[in-house]
Parts: structure tokens; C-alpha cells; sequence
């Protein structure tokens, strides 16, 4: 074997041996979106993962587990401190809201603790640098304000003139006179109209059509749950029961969920109107 294949093979061997995976971990968020990325810094609250450059928040609340990748030889490593004082390094293997998965770095067996019993837990095999905390972009799975979202959404087409062939200027007028016609409200029986109307004429033909039958979908799941409450509440009448406040709350708490639900696939079909 000449020197210069030898060379090359020790090259490679050694640069097995100090690469740091790509995407060490993988993060599973509870509205079913999925990220892969290293693990920067983990806080009370939230999470920070650098995925493709940019530094990136996701908090507890909405994760339904971080877990790392089950072929990769190597683990973020950790330094857990708990309540008690405690201190002990480990590899960090999965973590959710409420439970801490990991091993001793000198040892194989897994080991579990609630994140009730942890008082902090620093990344120390980040790559982190404090001063990229500028660029940190924060995703939160949660509707929030629905008619502000979209604006922001509806501005980000225009700017890419993405829609129906039409100008900034004519949506500009557009806006003018439905503005305050088209806001959303999230409770209000008129919800998947004033969707419908705020954002249709911003979209291109294949997204008009699968949100339209996204629409319709929920619109009928919603329609199906109001005839199966309203069967319960006329139950309750006819028995005189003192439940109808509690079946009332109840239905209005469902029909948000619905409603969260239905906006967060649907913004996911007038994103990629955007793109």
C-alpha cells in the first residue's frame, strides 16, 4: 500500500473520530412538526437548537420529546444538577417535558429522572456562542393572534408577488375596504368565512383548492359537534339537569381546539403559497 492511500485512510479515520454529527438530535413538537438540529442550551422553560446556522427557541409547553438520533456514536453531553445538590455528567438520550433519559459518559445503563428533581442542566458539548443569542428565532406551535399572523403571512406573498397575478397596488385596495370587514375571531360563528375571505385572493390555484377542502373538512366536523351537543343540552332540558352550563363551556372549548387545529394545517398550505 503506497504512502499516499495511507495517508488518505488516516485522514479519514481521524476525521471519523473528532466530526461532530450534523444533526444530533431530533425534536418532535406536539402539533407534529419535526426539526433536527444540535442542541445549544436547555433553560427552565425552553429549549435552543442551532439548525442550519440560526439559533432557534422552542419552549417545554410545546415539545412532545427531544431525542437523539439512533445510529450516531456520539451524544450530547451534559452537566445535571439536581435539587439536592447533586452533580453528575451524562449523555443526553431523550427528554420530554416531564422526564430526563440519559447515561453516565463511563457507563451504559439507562437512566431516568424527573425533571421535577433537576435544578439546571448546561449543554457542554455546545457549539453555542453567547453572542449569536441576536438571531435567536422563537417558534411557539400556539395560534396565538390569528388575523396579526396572517397579515404578516399575506405581506410575505405579496412581497414574493406570489397569487392570482396581481399587484401590490391592487392589494393595497383591497385591503383598504376589507380590513376591518375580514377579522377574524375566533370564537364568533362566522369564523371560516372571514378566514376564507381574508386570505383566498392571496393564493394560487392549488392552494386555494386544498385549503377550500380543508375548510370544508372542519367546517363539517364542526357542524357534527354542535348536533351532538345540542342533543346533550336538550337531554339536560328535558331532565331539568344543572349540567347545561358545564355541556355549554364544554362544547365552546371543543370547537376552539377545532379551530387552533384547522388553522394550524391551513397555514401550512398558505405558506407554501408564499414560497
Amino acid at each position: 500500500m503506497n504512502a499516499k492511500i495511507v495517508f488518505k485512510l488516516i485522514m479519514f479515520f481521524s476525521l471519523m473520530i473528532v466530526s461532530k454529527p450534523a444533526f444530533p438530535e431530533n425534536l418532535l413538537l406536539k402539533n407534529g412538526q419535526i426539526f433536527r438540529g444540535d442542541l445549544a442550551s436547555i433553560e427552565k422553560d425552553k429549549i435552543s437548537m442551532i439548525i442550519e446556522g440560526e439559533l432557534y427557541d422552542f419552549y417545554f409547553k410545546d415539545i412532545e420529546y427531544l431525542i437523539a438520533g439512533s445510529n450516531q456514536p456520539n451524544y450530547s453531553n451534559i452537566l445535571i444538577k439536581r435539587k439536592n445538590g447533586v452533580e453528575e455528567n451524562a449523555s443526553l438520550i431523550k427528554m420530554t417535558d416531564s422526564a430526563l433519559y440519559f447515561k453516565h459518559t463511563d457507563q451504559n445503563e439507562l437512566k431516568i429522572l424527573r425533571m421535577t428533581e433537576i435544578d439546571n442542566i448546561k449543554v457542554k458539548t455546545s457549539i453555542f456562542i453567547a453572542t449569536e443569542q441576536k438571531n435567536t428565532v422563537v417558534i411557539d406551535s400556539d395560534v396565538g393572534e390569528i388575523n396579526e399572523d396572517l397579515d404578516k403571512i399575506i405581506a410575505r406573498i405579496v412581497n414574493n408577488k406570489i397569487g392570482k397575478n396581481i399587484t401590490k397596488e391592487a392589494v393595497k385596495d383591497a385591503d383598504k375596504t376589507s380590513a376591518l370587514e375580514n377579522i377574524i375571531k375566533i370564537d364568533s360563528a362566522d369564523f371560516y368565512d372571514k378566514f376564507w375571505l381574508k386570505i383566498n385572493k392571496y393564493l394560487d390555484n392549488n392552494s386555494t383548492n386544498l385549503l377550500w377542502n380543508l375548510l370544508e373538512n372542519y367546517s363539517e366536523k364542526e357542524k357534527l359537534l354542535n348536533i351532538i351537543y345540542n342533543e346533550k343540552l336538550t337531554a339536560i332540558s328535558k331532565n331539568k339537569s344543572s349540567n347545561a352550563e358545564f355541556v355549554t363551556a364544554e362544547l365552546k372549548n371543543k370547537i376552539r381546539d377545532l379551530r387552533n387545529d384547522f388553522y394550524k394545517r391551513a397555514k401550512k398550505i398558505i405558506l407554501s403559497a408564499g414560497q
